[in-house]
């Protein structure tokens, strides 16, 4: 009786079939955890945009309500308190997964499906806060 000392072809094949079948079912899954991955990622920089809007307003308040106010020697342009379209990237901190337009931030990895950022709108009047959109749905 002799040793067998290597897989058969035939066990080859099933084992290949074996782990393409079960690669099949894992990708989507694999898939869905980049999206809410992406997706929280851009809830979490929501979050700090209007965060960031905030404390830059109580500084703006305690330093006598200026036009142009520095912080961190950065010059930031404010409208009724808060920074502007322009302005809030400069308090903003974020990581390098988003690229900044003014006021909108978009995920790198999508940038040609706009539904995957946050958007920025500094407020239209004095009795009124930013609005910060965190767009999801194309993530």
């Amino acid at each position: 009786m002799s040793l067998q000392r290597a897989f058969t072809f035939t066990e080859l094949l099933i084992v290949v079939a074996v782990l393409a079948m079960l690669a099949a079912a894992a990708v989507p899954r694999f898939a869905a955890i980049n999206k809410d991955i992406r997706a929280g990622a851009v809830e979490a920089l929501a979050t700090n945009v209007q965060s960031s809007a905030h404390l830059t307003n109580r500084i703006w308040l305690s330093n006598g309500r200026p036009a142009r106010l520095t912080v961190d020697g950065r010059m930031l342009e404010m409208r009724f308190g808060y920074p502007t379209e322009s302005s809030i990237r400069e308090v903003v901190v974020t990581s390098g997964d988003f690229l900044f337009k003014v006021g909108y931030w978009q995920h790198r990895e999508l940038l040609s499906a706009p539904g995957c950022a946050v958007l920025y709108i500094p407020p239209p009047n004095p009795e009124s806060e930013p609005v910060v959109i965190s767009y999801t749905d194309g993530c």
